[in-house]
């Protein structure tokens, strides 16, 4: 499960929203930010910072490491999807 809180939009137009990413019943998850800012008129950054953390002992940091790629692909493909959404209302 994935859930994202965006604040208010700041003077500059961008928001931040606080993301936290669940992967089943597995004994790992995302916490962190996703930061939306416009770099000009026509471009827009999106920055991703968090942690991944597993809860078992002894081999947390293994399965941590592990797990981070299919997570980073994970975001990374949600976002082209928001942006085939977003081109396809513009």
């Amino acid at each position: 499960a994935q859930t994202i809180v965006y604040g208010p939009p700041s003077a500059d137009r961008g928001r931040v929203g606080q993301a936290s990413i669940s992967i089943g019943s597995a004994p790992i998850g995302f916490r962190g930010t996703i930061t939306i800012m416009a770099v000009d008129e026509d471009d827009t950054e999106v920055l991703v910072e968090g942690d991944l953390k597993a809860t078992l002992p002894f081999v947390g940091g293994k399965i941590e490491s592990a797990a981070a790629p299919s997570v980073i692909t994970g975001i990374t493909r949600e976002y082209g999807v928001g942006l085939k959404w977003l081109q396809a209302r513009a």
